[in-house]
């Protein structure tokens, strides 16, 4: 694990599969930390992540992220979160739910994006330190850029896009994407950049 913002930790596993990292985050406050999207490790690695607890909570983008939620939940009876139209979907019933506008644990704002690859595809804001923690919404391949998916995952690519420019009137300076790798210098910049690609 490494700190790459003060008091936000991550941790990645390569995916042969897509060839970029997926990746898991800790976020640290000042009386909780919570884990977002936690993707599995090693033995040894996951007892050293479990040693970090406790944790108030695990709340996860999508649907598809569940990862190593549910032994999480089972080792260290962390309770699960998600976004409330991708509840039903999980493989496992979560604990809670979340909607968009609502404020969990360590400060993080609820951002749910529409019509992404998930319908309940949320975005997890940390607006005092400039942070936005992403999960399918955003890959961060190739490094250094932001890109969709494939538009095979989506429903209508084009109104995915749409529902991606309310990030634009955001403060940040770091995006921290749940696949491929984080963006810590000028991430307004590259997010604009990203959807200049769309319009050329």
């Amino acid at each position: 694990m490494k700190e790459i913002v003060k008091g936000i930790w991550t941790w990645s596993a390569l995916s042969e599969e897509k060839g970029y990292n997926f990746n898991g985050t800790l976020v640290q406050g000042e009386n909780a930390q919570v884990l977002i999207d936690p993707v599995r490790l090693p033995e040894k690695e996951y007892k050293e992540l479990k040693a970090r607890g406790p944790f108030e909570a695990i709340y996860l983008s999508n649907k598809d992220h569940e990862r190593m939620a549910y032994d999480l939940r089972r080792d260290l009876s962390v309770p699960i979160w998600i976004h409330e139209e991708d509840a039903p979907l999980l493989k496992e019933k979560p604990d809670h739910t979340f909607r968009e506008g609502d404020k969990l644990a360590c400060d993080i704002e609820v951002l749910h994006l529409p019509d992404q690859k998930s319908r309940g595809e949320s975005a997890f804001y940390l607006r005092e330190r400039g942070v936005i923690i992403l999960g399918d919404a955003l890959l961060g391949v190739p490094a250094g850029q932001l890109s969709l998916l494939p538009a095979a995952k989506y429903k209508d690519v084009e109104k995915a896009r749409l529902g991606l420019a309310r990030l634009r009137a955001l403060y940040f300076e770091a995006i921290l994407t749940g696949d491929g790798e984080p963006v810590l210098v000028r991430a307004h910049d590259i997010l604009e950049q990203f959807f200049l690609r769309l319009i050329f």
